[in-house]
């Protein structure tokens, strides 16, 4: 899978110096600190999740709490000021 830039990424992480062949990350930073960020599946690894039904999740250092999902992150502004309405 490769990482791949966004409309919504707001910032691009580099790689640590003691990874030199590890590319950089497009991602979107909020506020607390949760970075999103977008991947991209060949046409092989699309297939062999098809029959396997697994992803790796690999992260270097220590691991944090991570997510790995397939629903699209970000809702258009206008439904959350919506909502935000109707509870007041």
């Amino acid at each position: 899978m490769m990482p791949m830039k966004f409309d919504e990424a707001n910032k691009v992480w580099t790689p640590p110096a003691e990874l030199p062949d590890c590319g950089t990350l497009p991602a979107h930073v909020t506020k607390d600190g949760l970075s999103i960020s977008c991947w991209h599946a060949t046409f092989r690894e699309r297939l062999r999740f098809l029959f396997t039904g697994r992803i790796w999740l690999w992260v270097w250092g220590r691991q944090p709490p991570v997510a790995v999902d397939v629903a699209f992150p970000f809702e258009p502004q206008k439904d959350i000021e919506h909502a935000q309405g109707e509870e007041e």
